[in-house]
């Protein structure tokens, strides 16, 4: 149970941050849109 709960942790964290790279990197320039591309591959896979 504690790996479970662990687990989800740290799923919801990194959910976090890549929600979060990704309204940084749409508010800042948006010439260049790929690492919002990148981010959202590497949570993904």
């Amino acid at each position: 149970m504690k790996k479970m709960k662990k687990l989800l942790v740290v799923t919801l964290g990194a959910m976090l941050i890549c929600l979060g790279a990704n309204v940084v990197y749409e508010r800042g320039s948006s010439e260049d849109p790929r690492p919002i591309g990148q981010i959202q591959t590497i949570h993904l896979s």
